[in-house]
């Protein structure tokens, strides 16, 4: 078929039962019940994409289930970053607290006399 097109200047979209036929039957093959309208669908990218709802395929059908369980991953990702972060910021101010504590416990409580204010 592809010769034939090239040879004869022609598209796929100049493709007719009738041509069809005919290089089919230089192939020594019958074919029966060819509809210009089957040819026209399987020439057609739209259709072509829609016939093709597999698990991963271009249809638009496929494409949006596929969108849909991103969305859905998407949004569990940014819960569970979020918890991460807050996680981290309550060990942070906790950490603070603990390291302030520690800070406060080291300080002498009593004040001792300066050696120079007893020289003057």
């Amino acid at each position: 078929m592809a010769r034939r097109l090239i040879e004869n200047g022609l598209t796929l979209y100049d493709v007719t039962p009738e041509l069809l036929k005919e290089v089919a039957g230089d192939l020594s093959v019958q074919l029966s019940n060819i509809k210009l309208e089957d040819i026209q669908a399987s020439i057609d990218p739209l259709k072509f994409v829609e016939a093709h709802s597999v698990r991963g395929g271009p249809s638009p059908v496929e494409v949006e289930r596929m969108m849909r369980i991103r969305r859905r991953c998407k949004a569990l990702t940014k819960a569970w970053l979020s918890e991460k972060k807050s996680k981290l910021e309550e060990a942070e101010e906790k950490l603070r607290c603990i390291v302030k504590a520690y800070s406060t416990m080291n300080e002498p409580t009593v004040k001792l006399k300066s050696l120079s204010s007893e020289v003057g």
